[in-house]
């Protein structure tokens, strides 16, 4: 239905609009909160599942999540796109999401309903993050977010 009804061609669950140099190179702190979409729960305490709504879904989006990643093969085929395997693993969502918006795919989130076991990452001083950090950012230099005074 994600394809069919609204040609997304790059489907997941939780991603953003427009986004914009930071530091520290998360799908949610390149954008802004009014630019984030979707939905995904996250376990705490056991088993009690707590939902974190980024914003509205379906929607289109710039960049995706990696916790969920589906596409619509002859889009894929058609233009060309392949995941991008130059990340281990920190990146690898944004690059490939960013290369498939730069083929002139329609990516967009869905509401699917996962549960994602990660608690997110822990510490901006692990040493494969600023690797990957830094390589993503010097392969794909975003727009700088404008800081109000």
């Amino acid at each position: 239905m994600a394809h069919q009804r609204f040609g997304f061609e790059l489907i997941g669950v939780a991603g953003g609009l427009n986004p914009c140099f930071e530091a520290n190179a998360e799908w949610h702190r390149l954008c802004q909160g009014t630019d984030r979409r979707g939905a995904i729960c996250h376990m705490a305490k056991g088993l009690i599942l707590l939902p974190t709504t980024f914003g509205y879904t379906p929607s289109p989006v710039t960049i995706l999540d990696g916790v969920f990643m589906a596409l619509h093969l002859p889009s894929i085929l058609k233009k060309g796109w392949r995941f991008n395997e130059n990340y281990d693993f920190h990146h690898y969502d944004i690059s490939s999401s960013l290369d498939a918006a730069a083929k002139g795919m329609l990516l967009g989130v869905f509401p699917i309903h996962l549960q994602h076991a990660s608690g997110g990452l822990k510490s901006y001083d692990d040493p494969s993050w600023v690797k990957s950090n830094a390589k993503f950012l010097a392969e794909y230099p975003l727009p700088r977010r404008k800081v109000s005074k």
